[in-house]
């Protein structure tokens, strides 16, 4: 049996449900490990931390009182305090549930995780087509995929990865559907509005040659 030095974070950090004031994290692990969450305001500064005693592969935490469109940067800690994972996102703006802009409700969750792909959903508040950016430096995400048009439930496959290498993505709505529209928009049309929060950066971990995921992510 793996030994907690041996996890290995494989999904996350993925932060969901962000409001103006707090969000659920979520990742998950090769190996039963102790949940550390660390996050703060500044890339190379985290001073706020969760910490929960249970060892399990899935990890769940919640942080609140969060500032309005104020962007976290997370980092997930090994019990010998080293960090295994980063992450970020920005919480939304005050009386962001009145706005008109896409927004992700549900995820984004891993469907499946191998050694050279991974299969990702989510949901969204509006019909769009979106624009997944990623690549092995969260400084440079020089790759893309497409996820064209559907109305609230999205899913991309990323094919040709590396095996047992960290990736880091993004999810950018390309257009969302005008409320008064019946055509399918196009979905290499302008990225969306400036209005838009920015994005939020999530991560994972593709397998090493001959391993095999199973349930990924948080249980629903």
């Amino acid at each position: 049996m793996s030994s907690s030095s041996d996890a290995q974070v494989v999904a996350g950090p993925i932060p969901e449900k962000v409001t103006s004031s707090s969000a659920v994290v979520w990742w998950q692990t090769t190996a039963p490990e102790e949940s550390i969450l660390v996050y703060g305001t500044a890339p190379n500064d985290q001073p706020y931390r969760v910490q929960r005693p249970w060892t399990t592969t899935t990890h769940e935490v919640s942080v609140s009182k969060l500032q309005p469109g104020t962007t976290y940067y997370l980092a997930i800690l090994q019990p010998d305090g080293t960090r295994s994972a980063i992450g970020q996102f920005t919480t939304q703006p005050l009386g962001y549930s009145r706005d008109s802009n896409v927004r992700i409700t549900n995820g984004p969750l891993f469907e499946q995780i191998t050694p050279d792909s991974a299969i990702i959903a989510w949901s969204t508040n509006l019909p769009a087509s979106f624009t997944v950016h990623y690549g092995t430096d969260a400084q440079k995400l020089d790759h893309t995929a497409k996820a064209p048009w559907t109305p609230t439930t999205h899913r991309v496959v990323l094919k040709g990865l590396n095996s047992d290498t960290h990736y880091y993505f993004t999810i950018e709505p390309s257009q969302q559907l005008p409320e008064a529209s019946q055509s399918t928009p196009d979905s290499d049309q302008p990225a969306a509005p400036a209005s838009q929060p920015p994005a939020q950066l999530y991560a994972f971990h593709t397998l090493a040659r001959g391993q095999q995921a199973v349930n990924i992510g948080p249980r629903r």
